[in-house]
């Protein structure tokens, strides 16, 4: 008997291929590589917005100091105070970045320019608005010029010469001039005139006018010397004023006041007077 074989249709191979799932592997470096891209462009994206902000914030004249709000000075002109206040803010910080920025402003470094220029009892700074800078200045009563042997120096109400200067720095200024008619070497910080000299000469240079004494006024002061008490007024007309420390200012310039007024010093001649004596008491002597 014979045996009848039947080729079946199927094979072991399986007619579509097998394709092999890619590795956990190779899913993590992608998400790795994308994950790297977006720091990048994050990272650039940062950088610039960091770079436009510091121009912006530091470098833009929309920040600048270009306005300048001053109040308080009577004695030292608004010229002068800009032209120290924008010499300061001129200067670089840290070499790069501008000083005369709202928000790099050095406070301190202008105090100090200020302070090695004046004598002063208070100076507000304060940053106003973004292009703004208000300065408010307490000026110092009793600073005053002293001239000794063709020197010119500054001393204050501590009786004390604290500074040397040029002959242009009085020039303009609205400070008191004091001769000293010995003409002492000077020392700084040497103490050159007592306590009640001073009083009279801030009481005589800022508050004349209230003493109401007609036509004179005053130019500026002489002395005989350190811790004298008398005192010598310089008047504008070109004659001088004799005065006393120790008598009552009050009285002296009354006495000068009647004598004006009753035309016992005749005030169409005042040219022609060398000097009017307050310092005898109950006396006025002119020549």
């Amino acid at each position: 008997m014979s045996k009848t074989y039947i080729k079946s249709g199927y094979t072991n191979k399986s007619n579509h291929e097998f394709i092999k799932p890619q590795s956990k592997r190779t899913h993590i470096f992608e998400h790795e590589e994308s994950s790297k891209l977006r720091r990048k462009v994050l990272l650039y994206l940062g950088l610039v917005i960091l770079i436009y902000l510091i121009y912006f914030l530091f470098y833009s004249e929309h920040f600048k100091i270009d306005n300048l709000i001053l109040n308080g000075n009577s004695e030292i002109s608004n010229q002068e105070l800009q032209e120290i206040i924008y010499n300061s803010i001129d200067k670089n910080s840290w070499l790069i970045f501008p000083q005369n920025n709202y928000f790099l402003l050095n406070k301190s470094r202008l105090l100090k320019d200020f302070q090695e220029k004046y004598t002063l009892d208070d100076l507000l700074i304060i940053k106003y608005q973004p292009d703004t800078l208000y300065i408010e200045i307490s000026e110092r009563r009793g600073s005053f010029f002293w001239k000794s042997n063709e020197r010119y120096f500054l001393f204050n109400a501590a009786e004390e010469i604290f500074k040397e200067i040029d002959i242009q720095d009085i020039v303009n200024s609205s400070l008191p001039l004091i001769q000293d008619e010995s003409n002492t070497e000077i020392q700084l910080g040497q103490k050159v005139l007592n306590e009640d000299m001073i009083d009279l000469i801030i009481e005589l240079f800022y508050n004349f006018e209230s003493y109401q004494v007609p036509i004179i006024e005053i130019e500026s002061f002489k002395i005989a010397g350190p811790k004298t008490n008398y005192l010598k007024i310089v008047t504008k007309q070109g004659f001088e004023i004799y005065l006393n420390s120790i008598l009552s200012l009050n009285k002296q310039l009354y006495k000068l006041k009647r004598s004006l007024e009753e035309r016992k010093i005749d005030v169409d001649k005042l040219n022609l007077i060398e000097y009017i004596n307050l310092r005898i008491e109950n006396q006025v002597i002119y020549k």
